[in-house]
């Protein structure tokens, strides 16, 4: 009745408080499976990062985005809290590595863009304010049509309308003055085109 799992969490705080010598560390370091190296000291750190950071790129390969609805899980995986595990890659920037701040910046898709963002709504805002700017550009005003198709994954026409009832409705903080401001200023030879 050896509780191996107890002894393995004392072994892992005793290397935390040099209690143990070189040579068991390196006998712990060197236990393998099938040629793998299988003894972590903090599972559920590193190795749990690099977990999550591998089923994201999974999921870039797979959807070609790394905006992870919050719900989503990996079924396969136990159950996997991608979608959690995303947000707290987000939330706790400041406490990640430097190697996994890299890892998350260069994450690219099959098409070699990179699709990693600290602020994905801020980003979706953005690229949608470029399209209708060359909406613009191209046809003098701003009236899309709701049944417009889609263009870079954006449907524009809904996108118009949904910030025009953001305008009317919601109460104004200056991020949100600063995109109206923006919206109002489009023009086409001069003369203002949102209304």
């Amino acid at each position: 009745n050896y509780r191996l799992g107890e002894w393995v969490i004392e072994q892992r705080k005793l290397k935390r408080k040099d209690g143990l010598t070189q040579e068991r560390i390196n006998r712990l370091e060197t236990l393998e499976k099938d040629g793998l190296s299988v003894w972590s000291w903090d599972p559920r750190g590193e190795d749990a990062w690099e977990q999550g950071f591998l089923l994201l790129v999974d999921y870039v390969g797979e959807y070609g985005h790394a905006r992870v609805p919050d719900t989503h899980t990996i079924k396969d995986k136990d159950d996997f809290g991608l979608g959690t595990w995303v947000l707290r890659q987000r939330r706790d920037r400041d406490k990640l590595a430097p190697e996994q701040l890299k890892k998350l910046k260069g994450l690219k898709n099959l098409e070699g863009k990179k699709v990693w963002s600290w602020d994905p709504l801020i980003e979706q805002w953005e690229k949608a304010f470029l399209l209708l700017e060359q909406f613009v550009k191209d046809e003098g005003h701003t009236i899309v049509s709701s049944r417009s198709k889609k263009i870079d994954g954006v449907s524009l026409g809904t996108w118009v309308c949904s910030q025009r009832n953001l305008i009317s409705k919601i109460e104004k903080d200056e991020e949100t003055l600063e995109r109206i401001n923006r919206l109002e200023t489009l023009e086409k030879d001069g003369l203002s085109v949102w209304s």
